[in-house]
């Protein structure tokens, strides 16, 4: 993620901001769900993580605060999974909260 910048996804900022905010989550990801998935194992030769997608784990502590820390990003899409498909998504019955920060 760190390496990663395109159109508005400033991959540098976003790994500070999460660092700094360690407390907010408990997992992170670039990646790119759906359609083309695998367009990363396309492009990985170059050098290239072909992904538009960033998903936070909630660590429960503060999900209004990681919000706002998500909406200075200038993605174009921030919002909450909802609980039957953050279920779904990661294989479990248990109660996560998955926000997931999209670049066009």
């Amino acid at each position: 993620m760190r390496r990663s910048s395109f159109n508005s996804f400033d991959g540098p900022r976003v790994t500070r901001d999460l660092l700094s905010h360690r407390r907010l989550w408990c997992a992170a990801i670039l990646d790119r769900l759906g359609d083309n998935a695998l367009i990363k194992l396309r492009d990985i030769d170059e050098n290239l993580w072909n992904a538009d997608t960033v998903y936070l784990l909630s660590s429960g502590a503060d999900d209004r605060s990681l919000t706002r820390l998500a909406r200075t990003w200038q993605a174009d899409d921030v919002y909450w999974v909802n609980a039957a498909d953050a279920t779904q998504l990661l294989g479990t019955s248990a109660n996560f909260r998955i926000l997931e920060i999209w670049w066009d």
